[in-house]
């Protein structure tokens, strides 16, 4: 709710916080990775990643140190506040190859 005052506070991602469940027989042999982006002013997280990999998806665990390298970049530099700016960021903007004159 916002403040009577103040009006409805501008959160800015401040901090990510990152699981990593290794796999054990617990978890089936699956690795999952789990990122939030934080806060000071917002109780729930601005948004969440989450990826799990079979055993035969990941290759000595390059895939979820990739996804964790990935979503370090996209907080320095985009600093995402909602979880379409988190998701736009992770895959990139796509393009269309525009239509040239060549008359």
């Amino acid at each position: 709710m916002p403040h009577p005052v103040y009006g409805a506070p501008e959160h800015r991602l401040e901090r990510i916080d990152a699981t990593l469940y290794l796999p054990t027989s617990a978890t089936n042999a699956v690795t999952k990775l789990t990122i939030l982006g934080r806060s000071d002013t917002c109780r729930r997280a601005l948004w969440k990643l989450s990826q799990d990999w079979a055993p035969n998806e990941t290759r000595s665990g390059y895939e979820p140190n990739d996804m964790m390298a990935h979503a370090i970049l996209v907080a320095i530099q985009d600093r995402p506040t909602s979880q379409g700016a988190v998701d736009r960021s992770m895959a990139g903007e796509g393009w269309q190859q525009g239509d040239f004159d060549w008359s």
